[in-house]
């Protein structure tokens, strides 16, 4: 008989209270790492007119982009969001004037 935090192991065979074992390690290794998660610095979500005022542009423009691929959105919630540090680091576009 094995006696682990109050809980009673009879009768099993060795392989299976090894199996249960490695489970349990692996079940507490995954615990640590959410644990240990940095959180010091979380993903903030911007709205398309958020992005359009950072850019200076419309929000048509900003859908136009998107839809080029020229910057990533993301569905949060039904709604069209985009990751600010990835806006931040986008390249600003640059049009030539047409005179």
């Amino acid at each position: 008989m094995i006696t682990t935090n109050s809980i009673v192991i009879e009768n099993l065979h060795p392989q299976v209270i090894n199996n249960l074992v490695d489970l349990i390690a692996n079940i507490n290794s995954k615990i640590d790492l959410l644990l240990n998660k940095d959180i010091s610095n979380p993903v903030k979500f911007i709205t398309k007119k958020d992005v359009a005022i950072i850019f200076g542009v419309s929000t048509r423009t900003v859908a136009n982009w998107t839809e080029l691929g020229l910057i990533q959105s993301y569905y949060m919630g039904g709604l069209i969001v985009y990751k600010e540090h990835e806006i931040n680091a986008a390249p600003i576009p640059v049009f030539k004037n047409k005179n």
